[in-house]
């Protein structure tokens, strides 16, 4: 009996160790984009909650990687992914970390409001599964699909010259004018055409994204009217950078630059041509904001 008890306590003892030092855990990650992302994953090293994070795995377009984790404790990881803008999972995720954009391996995790250094990654938790002996395994697969309403922006997505997206641009209005604003954009699409289209309404005191895509040389132009309100001398739309066609009421054209930035060339949908204000996005930034205020 006592020989038995003893032998009991040595597989309960030699169960719970080998559980603290974790096992390995195989990542199958698949990435449905058509453009490279890397891959972060957080997860327990042991039984009390210590917690560490790895990353970031890179996986090319329409490919999947395989690669393998050691001491992993329990049965959750947690993994997110990113490129350019665009990060999984969409939304807050499950819980969120403060991580470097280079490579890391740490056990020391931040959570927001993150620093200079640091972004905010949100997490998506995934059951590890059995694999083989003493290993577990887990599946992810990411695609534009997951993003909801972006789908269509995240499947348009061009890749940079390293392989991962470029950033998805956005200028946004803020409006402090009674009535609130009428705005109209004008970009160069990859195609060449330009797209113009208007009029979207921004709220008085609010701020609204009034233009998101991927710019043909990071340009973009916008407009605005408000109505019996006029302009401060020191708003942007005092200063006329381009010439786009535009309408009266609600359009949206796409055409070469010579039959929607002329006058002499304007279509009938869009007979007047007026001045526009430009911005040219610097390499890293995805984000101008812009403000309309009322004459003082």
């Amino acid at each position: 009996m006592t020989r038995l008890i003893i032998l009991l306590s040595l597989l309960v003892f030699g169960g719970a160790a080998a559980e603290a030092q974790g096992r390995p855990v195989l990542m199958r990650l698949c990435n449905d984009t058509s453009f490279a992302v890397g891959v972060a994953a957080a997860y327990d090293t042991n039984p009390s909650g210590g917690r560490r994070a790895e990353g970031w795995f890179r996986v090319e377009a329409n490919a999947c990687l395989e690669g393998a984790i050691h001491g992993v404790v329990g049965d959750r990881m947690a993994l997110a992914a990113f490129s350019g803008t665009w990060q999984w999972p969409a939304g807050e995720g499950d819980f969120a970390h403060c991580l470097p954009a280079e490579g890391f391996n740490t056990g020391v995790l931040d959570a927001p409001p993150c620093g200079d250094r640091t972004r905010r990654v949100g997490f998506s938790t995934q059951t590890v599964r059995h694999f083989r002996q003493e290993w577990g395994v887990v599946d992810w697969r990411i695609g534009c699909s997951d993003l909801a309403q972006d789908g269509d922006l995240c499947a348009a997505t061009p890749a940079a010259a390293d392989g991962m997206a470029e950033p998805l641009r956005t200028v946004e209005l803020c409006v402090f004018a009674p009535g609130g604003a009428e705005v109209a954009t004008a970009a160069r699409e990859a195609s060449g055409f330009w797209r113009v289209s208007g009029w979207a309404h921004v709220e008085d005191g609010t701020c609204a994204p009034i233009w998101r895509g991927f710019p043909d040389d990071s340009l973009v132009h916008w407009m605005t009217r408000v109505p019996d309100s006029p302009l401060a001398e020191d708003d942007p739309q005092s200063y006329d950078d381009a010439a786009f066609c535009v309408s009266e009421g609600p359009f949206a054209v796409t055409a070469t630059s010579d039959r929607i930035s002329d006058e002499m060339y304007c279509p009938p949908e869009v007979p007047h041509a007026t001045g526009f204000t430009s911005y040219r996005f610097a390499r890293n930034v995805s984000h101008f904001q812009a403000f309309l205020r009322r004459r003082q």
